[in-house]
């Protein structure tokens, strides 16, 4: 399952959501299921340093001001145990069946689309951010 969860909106510019979720990380983690394809291929970024895909369980708030929206979770963090070399932090996933929660993440992001025009398009800015520790209480880990 990729991602499965309760969503309540607590008006029309703020709602809160718990259960599995998708990352708001990176442009295309959120986006990549049809009719949203953006390319042939998934970015450097998506394919080296952020996992796609990526989802987590955990609970938090989204919402929108005007042309700004924003998404902030509390999710299960990373496990170090499974960062590579090769493949970075993507095997850290722990995407909900059995996660380990002794270690828990916020991540958020805020969009602004300042430009909003029918025949040029909108621009988006965005940011998005993970701050959370990864032992997941594993001996040998700091």
């Amino acid at each position: 399952m990729e991602f499965a969860y309760v969503d309540w909106k607590v008006n029309d510019r703020l709602g809160v959501r718990g259960g599995l979720l998708l990352m708001p990380l990176g442009w295309l983690n959120e986006q990549h299921e049809p009719t949203s394809y953006l390319g042939l291929r998934r970015p450097e970024v998506e394919q080296r340093i952020l996992p796609t895909t990526w989802r987590e369980v955990g609970a938090g708030a989204y919402g929108d001001a005007g042309p700004v929206t924003w998404r902030a979770y509390l999710v299960t963090s990373l496990d170090a145990a499974g960062f590579t070399a090769e493949d970075g932090i993507r095997d850290g996933r722990q995407q909900g069946s059995e996660a380990r929660a002794s270690d828990v993440a916020l991540t958020a992001r805020v969009d602004v689309r300042p430009i909003r025009d029918k025949s040029f398009g909108d621009l988006l800015v965005g940011a998005s951010a993970f701050s959370g520790r990864t032992e997941q209480e594993r001996p040998g880990f700091p």
